[in-house]
């Protein structure tokens, strides 16, 4: 029961941590986004400075210039596209800077992204393979304990189904040494009563012939004694 409670409190403290460590990579995902709303502008490079010099260097001279203009060529305003044709040179540079600095950062912002979702994945899969491990050893320990109590059972079952066999041959044994003793018994009765028959018949033959020798004459007695002592004789 303690092992379970134990098990039991291990997974819910897997799943607070994956939510945990989920909950955290998704704000630090949500943080790149926010800042990409105001991209920092990126300096101009050195070519970009000199062209920009070189174009303002030649609207100094043209304004210059145009400040002492001489007969029949009139001043160019700033609206003029000569005008809008040098500022077009002047700042394409800067707008090429700027769309590639907002690629590289839309790059390193999708690497950033890439990087969480994959440490958030492999997070995951911790959690989820300790998750894993902790299922397969309560199942193994179970599967161990059904085993454990199957070989338990397996046992007793043996031992009691020997010791229904020793009771059972102890009570074959009992009856036969009752069987025999019943026997024996018997023996000896029918030969007590066959010896107490024997005397009886001894005694009755005894007495008859005692009873006839004295109703005999001395005639007969005589003749049946010399009968007698010839065959003691013989």
């Amino acid at each position: 029961m303690e092992r379970a409670e134990e098990e039991e409190r291990a997974e819910v403290r897997a799943e607070v941590e994956a939510e945990r460590l989920s909950a955290s990579l998704s704000a630090q995902q949500l943080a790149p986004r926010s800042g990409q709303s105001s991209p920092a502008r990126t300096p101009p490079s050195s070519s970009s400075r000199s062209s920009a010099s070189r174009a303002s260097g030649g609207s100094d001279a043209r304004s210059a210039g145009s400040a002492t203009p001489s007969a029949g060529s009139p001043a160019r305003s700033l609206g003029s596209p000569e005008r809008r044709v040098e500022e077009e040179v002047r700042i394409s540079p800067n707008k090429e800077e700027r769309a590639e600095g907002r690629q590289q950062q839309a790059v390193g912002a999708a690497t950033h992204r890439g990087t969480l979702a994959a440490r958030a994945a492999m997070g995951r899969m911790r959690v989820q393979s300790a998750v894993t491990v902790q299922r397969w050893v309560r199942r193994l320990l179970q599967k161990w304990a059904e085993e454990k109590k199957r070989s338990i059972l397996r046992i007793k079952r043996q031992q009691r189904e020997e010791e229904e066999m020793r009771r059972a041959r102890e009570e074959a044994e009992e009856r036969e040494e009752r069987r025999r003793q019943r026997v024996m018994a018997e023996e000896r009765e029918r030969a007590k009563r066959e010896a107490e028959i024997e005397a009886a018949r001894e005694r009755l033959e005894k007495r008859v012939a005692a009873t006839a020798g004295a109703r005999q004459p001395p005639a007969a007695a005589a003749r049946q004694g010399q009968q007698q002592q010839q065959q003691q004789q013989q």
